[in-house]
Parts: structure tokens; sequence; C-alpha cells
């Protein structure tokens, strides 16, 4: 069996800082890569899991970030983000969409009955008018 090994994507403001020294502290085998590389995937070939905390601010990350995490997953590697979230990592309005979920006592999910308002808007007084409660 092969030793496991993380690649930190490093990065100022993110938990980069405290994933090093996470790893250090555990005696965690890991190495800092530039997910920025053109080689970055050639890069990942020795190691089990990359983790990312990409910049939603940065137009480099958010152009090439979820292209690389998929890549890499597809290539074997444990991701963070994992890319059945990272489509909403660090965006707001991507999580405004997401179903509440809430977990039961046997730690099983299942989506919150949840309601909402549709319909149009008086101009005037902002007061709902011609809505359907609709619970899902």
């Amino acid at each position: 069996m092969k030793p496991f090994k993380i690649a930190i994507h490093q990065r100022k403001s993110s938990f980069s800082k405290r994933w090093i020294e996470y790893c250090q502290q555990n005696r965690i085998p890991f190495k800092i890569v530039d997910c920025h590389a053109t080689n970055i995937i050639d890069t990942l070939l020795d190691v089990d899991v990359l983790l990312w905390h990409f910049n939603h601010t940065s137009f480099e990350d958010t152009l090439i970030a979820k292209h690389v995490l998929r890549a890499a997953e597809l290539s074997g590697e444990k991701i963070f983000p994992a890319s059945n979230i990272f489509w909403s990592f660090d965006n707001k309005i991507a999580q405004k969409y997401i179903p509440t979920v809430e977990f039961n006592q046997n730690q099983s999910c299942k989506p919150q009955e949840k309601s909402f308002r549709r319909g149009f808007r008086k101009a005037n007084d902002g007061e709902p008018s011609n809505t359907e409660t609709i619970v899902l």
C-alpha cells in the first residue's frame, strides 16, 4: 500500500495555511503545488488528495479552478472542494438555490418542507398580489 499524500495549492488568505500547519503537526505527507501551472496534472501523479481553496474574486482562479479540480478527480485524486459542491463553492448566488437539508437522528438527509410565494408585486406599495403559496 502506497503512503497517503496530500497536494495543497498555497494562497494567501485561504485555508492553505491551516492545512499545511495541520499536516506538519500530524506528520501527514504533503507537498505544495501550483494549480495554475500547465503541468499540474502531471505534478499530482504521486498524491491522493488535492486541496485548493480557490478565490472566487480572482479571474485566473475562476477561469481554471473547476477544470483543474475536475481533471484531477477524473485522474483518481480526491479533491476539495468536491465536484458535486464546487459549482456553488464561495458563490452566494448559487448557494441560494441549494435546498435546505436537515439531519434526522439517524444522520440521514432529508429535504425540509419548504414553501415559497410566486406572483406579481404591485409597483406602488410592494405588497404581493396574485400570488400562490407552493409547498414542496
